[in-house]
């Protein structure tokens, strides 16, 4: 009995657990400028850690929101580290209105790895599984792939409201040819009903 209550629980969990379609994406657009979901709000970005500062180059958050892709938040261990997307009050536009429940978030796009040259690409850890929890509650596990080109991640529609988070915590890497440093640069999200 016990066995058959636990398969069937097994069965349940595999069955309700979303799947992430992953697909490089070409137009990624992460221009922070472009109107997208952030028209209607833009989120902040934090990180569990990153590197320090080496002269005038930085590997912090905001690095994985500033829109060129040769820089990159850089933490010196992957697994357990963290990007979170927050959507606090101040980052609405004055004419967002949550009764209207139709803005939301769909997809993360990312730019995985140190896309500053072929060489810092391959020789830093990339990201292989990312956790997605919002608001602390756990969604599932996304699987990237292997690729210095910009991917979309299909996620569970989610309807905007105030406060939101998006947390995305690394599971494992792609490890690199010659550091352990973790490397993204480039990280949005994106949503439906924003026009």
């Amino acid at each position: 009995m016990r066995c058959h209550l636990l398969t069937v629980l097994a069965a349940f969990l595999c069955a309700t657990a979303p799947t992430f379609h992953v697909a490089l994406d070409p137009d990624a657009d992460f221009n922070p400028e472009s109107c997208s979901l952030y028209c209607m709000a833009y989120p902040s970005e934090s990180v569990s850690e990153h590197i320090p500062s080496q002269g005038k180059v930085h590997y912090d958050a905001g690095q994985i929101r500033d829109g060129e892709p040769k820089t990159a938040w850089v933490v010196k261990d992957g697994p357990t580290s963290w990007l979170e997307f927050t959507f606090k009050d101040s980052g609405f536009h004055p004419d967002f209105d949550e009764n209207w429940k139709r803005t939301g978030v769909d997809t993360l796009y990312i730019l995985n790895g140190y896309n500053k040259s072929p060489e810092h690409w391959r020789n830093h850890a990339r990201i292989r599984e990312l956790e997605l929890s919002v608001n602390g509650s756990s969604l599932g596990v996304i699987t990237l792939l292997d690729s210095s080109k910009p991917q979309a991640v299909t996620l569970p529609k989610t309807l905007l409201q105030r406060g939101m988070r998006f947390r995305f915590t690394v599971r494992s890497v792609y490890p690199g040819a010659k550091f352990p440093e973790l490397a993204v640069s480039e990280a949005r999200l994106d949503g439906y009903g924003h026009h």
